[in-house]
């Protein structure tokens, strides 16, 4: 029954937390939905929040430019990239702008681990994915935002 309780407690103050002004999610994509076989990159913090700058760490043999994509999860899909961020790999400070805004890359080549500095944008409230977006070793890491205004 010790167990139990803080369990119980943690559940109750979860539960209480929950009000009708938080924002629903959509379902949270599968697991292949996220890794679809691709190299993973590592986070620190795992769980980054909006606008936060985020250390980016790959396999040792990961072959890639500087760039990153960040796709929404909208239900049932990724869809095209929201955000093209840009590393220090290259010392550049780390950037972000939306796809949409009409963005291009440089032609640079990072291998190894990292580490790789980037920052994130104010994220809407969601499930994104982060991707290498020129990259002969694609790799890939999931994020959950919270949102800027907390929602």
């Amino acid at each position: 029954m010790r167990r139990l309780l803080p369990t119980a407690v943690f559940l109750a103050l979860m539960v209480a937390g929950c009000g009708s002004g938080v924002s629903e999610l959509p379902a949270a994509p599968m697991g292949a939905d996220v890794d679809r076989n691709h190299e993973k990159i590592f986070l620190d913090p795992a769980e980054p929040g909006p606008g936060m700058e985020i250390v980016a760490t790959f396999s040792q043999t990961n072959s890639r430019g500087g760039y990153f994509h960040l796709f929404h999860w909208d239900g049932s899909d990724w869809g095209t990239p929201v955000y093209q961020l840009e590393s220090d790999a290259n010392g550049a400070q780390p950037s972000a702008v939306r796809v949409a805004d009409g963005v291009g890359m440089d032609d640079y080549g990072v291998e190894g681990p990292g580490p790789e500095r980037l920052v994130l944008p104010d994220l809407e409230a969601g499930h994104w994915r982060l991707c290498t977006a020129n990259a002969r070793d694609r790799a890939c890491a999931p994020l959950i935002a919270v949102g800027v205004d907390g929602s």
